[in-house]
């Protein structure tokens, strides 16, 4: 029973300590997109300015992070997936898919988010304003 009592301990640690990698790595990702975004408020300004419609600024806008992100998701789950496979010479499970799943989808949810916030308060900054260096 005690033995069963540490590994019961052990499990719930470790849930923690991933639960709290997986916050701290959502974290970062959202300050770099945000950070990212954000310096491009001036850009924004011109493309308005010259005539761009707040949709294809927004395209353009979120192009380079959301492809930054697919490349990670994807790197990231060939690797992972490398890793089950040399790790324990078994095949990955439809589990363990369904979570890399779910962390690919809170990734992009993030990285949407982060670029969400700057590039709406850029578009609604006045194009004269951004081409100034005022923001």
């Amino acid at each position: 029973a005690r033995d069963l009592d540490f590994l019961s301990l052990s499990f719930w640690v470790a849930m923690a300590v991933s639960a709290v990698a997986n916050f701290l790595s959502l974290a970062g990702i959202y300050a770099v997109m945000a950070f990212t975004a954000a310096q491009r408020t001036r850009e924004i300004g011109i493309r308005v300015a010259l005539g761009g419609t707040a949709d294809r600024v927004v395209r353009a806008i979120f192009r380079k992070p959301l492809t930054q992100v697919a490349t990670g998701i994807a790197v990231g789950a060939l690797l992972s997936i490398a890793l089950v496979h040399v790790g324990e010479g078994t095949r990955i499970t439809a589990g363990s898919l369904v979570v890399l799943g779910l962390y690919a989808l809170a990734m992009t949810a993030v990285c949407l988010t982060a670029c969400i916030v700057p590039t709406r308060r850029a578009l609604g900054v006045q194009p004269t304003e951004a081409l100034r260096g005022v923001v």
